[in-house]
């Protein structure tokens, strides 16, 4: 009910159901290590019951990783989830092929490291690089430690590629504060002249374009899912900074394209559109025909959502300097003050590949709009 709240753009109600759930984990002894209630009455001996107890804390925690991720937002639970991760039982040939099992044993760790940092940021307010390093070494040895069913490749399923597009928004919220730093600190525990912040943001935003891309491209799920576009806020906050090239066009075409399916079934969406247009015009420049084209398209069907009330981040990179003037209610305010034409700015006819293009022309000029309609 509290996702359903957040996506309908209402997340003031989904935020007192998702702290209704975690009131009721804690009263059930789900977190930490407190002395007692009820799962002392549970026979966890029962085989079945200890199941469905491990089950209820880690999918009540991994709830509220998502949020206090997603929000930028110190964890509601302190603790931590007091029973074993499910799926640890299985054996080594059952996590080397990919199945959802595996996959969510492998988001249970992942929120774990998780959990540190975002108690760190957002409740301890302790910012520092030794910090950033030690939960990024923590991060990658998550990464290396994944079985072959969870690990990257081309034929990923879509419940696999989400947790490697956490995986990345997680780094970049790792450095982001250390990102506009100069000089650039040096990160003590890696070798390298580019062992910097700026550097493994960068690498971070070169993994999101592919995995935004094959989700796209491959994954049914990116018609009706929400939770995957997290990989196409983060990518699009990044390549408004300079639009200029072929690129960066396509890939803010392929993001808003993926946008734009999406905003017809979930209200939300046409929310995050409407802040994203606004971001866009802020930052000004030349855009290519296909571009504008498709600005017009969202301007024109998100017009028809109503308001919002979310203090859901858009603009990433002033959520941490002034969050109300980053959320969707503020930025979709502002959208609805702009005249219908103010997204009218030059149009630069440019139709040469990318550099570094691997596709198809005929992926870069439809942005996979016709797989969508399909």
């Amino acid at each position: 009910m509290s996702m359903t709240w957040t996506t309908l753009g209402k997340d003031k109600a989904g935020r007192r159901l998702q702290e209704d759930s975690a009131r009721m984990a804690q009263r059930m002894g789900l977190y930490g290590d407190s002395g007692a209630f009820s799962y002392h009455q549970l026979d966890l001996s029962d085989g079945r019951v200890e199941a469905a107890v491990c089950a209820t804390a880690w999918g009540s925690f991994n709830f509220q990783m998502v949020m206090s991720m997603s929000y930028h937002q110190e964890p509601i639970p302190k603790r931590t989830p007091r029973f074993r991760i499910p799926g640890k039982t299985l054996t080594a040939a059952q996590h080397d092929v990919p199945s959802t099992d595996a996959t969510y044993t492998a988001v249970c760790q992942f929120w774990l490291v998780v959990f540190d940092m975002n108690y760190l940021y957002y409740f301890e307010r302790s910012v520092s690089i030794s910090s950033a390093v030690a939960i990024f070494q923590r991060l990658l040895g998550w990464a290396d430690a994944l079985p072959a069913g969870v690990g990257r490749d081309e034929h990923n399923p879509d419940h696999v590629l989400n947790i490697h597009i956490w995986f990345h928004t997680a780094i970049i919220d790792l450095f982001r504060p250390f990102e506009h730093e100069f000089p650039q600190p040096k990160l003590p525990a890696f070798a390298g002249v580019n062992a910097t912040p700026k550097a493994v943001i960068s690498a971070s935003i070169e993994q999101l374009k592919r995995l935004v891309y094959q989700y796209r491209a491959h994954c049914e799920s990116s018609k009706y899912s929400i939770i995957w576009q997290s990989g196409m806020l983060y990518l699009v906050n990044y390549i408004l900074r300079d639009l200029s090239s072929n690129e960066s066009q396509f890939y803010f075409l392929l993001c808003m394209r993926g946008y734009q399916h999406l905003a017809r079934y979930m209200p939300f969406v046409s929310g995050i559109v409407q802040s994203l247009i606004v971001m866009t015009n802020r930052q000004g420049g030349s855009l290519t025909a296909n571009t504008q084209r498709l600005l017009k398209e969202v301007r024109d069907e998100s017009r028809r959502s109503r308001e919002f009330f979310s203090a859901y981040p858009v603009d990433l990179e002033m959520v941490a300097r002034d969050p109300f003037s980053a959320s969707l209610e503020k930025l979709t305010s502002r959208f609805q003050e702009e005249p219908s034409g103010a997204s009218q700015r030059e149009v630069s006819e440019s139709g040469t590949l990318p550099d570094g293009w691997k596709g198809s022309v005929e992926d870069l000029t439809t942005t996979l709009s016709k797989f969508e309609d399909d």
